[in-house]
């Protein structure tokens, strides 16, 4: 799945609210809680934005880093003895890249 802002965003910014919520609401007076709870909505607001500008700096910065195996087939096919039928071939690889947890650097 790719990294997408718009979707950690919003995730990010319910948890932060719901903790700072959790944190500081039962120490402020009723009088002052709508207050504090606006307070709160900006800052998880404000922080949730980050989430954003670290999943651009991953995609712009990020390198994967891969091995590719290549295995191609020495067989060749010619008419004639056992002898005339060996030797070195030609052929198409198949490869697969494999980028393995902390290849990303």
């Amino acid at each position: 799945m790719p990294l997408n802002p718009a979707l950690l965003e919003p995730a990010l910014k319910a948890a932060v609210f719901a903790e700072l919520q959790g944190q500081f609401i039962s120490n402020v007076p009723a009088e002052h809680q709508q207050t504090i709870t606006d307070l709160h909505t900006k800052l998880a607001t404000a922080i949730s934005k980050v989430a954003g500008e670290i999943i651009n700096h991953i995609k712009l910065n990020m390198e994967a880093t891969s091995v590719v195996q290549t295995t191609v087939s020495t067989i060749v096919v010619t008419a004639g003895s056992p002898t005339a039928q060996t030797g070195t071939g030609t052929g198409t690889g198949a490869g697969a890249g494999t980028i393995t947890p902390g290849g990303f650097r």
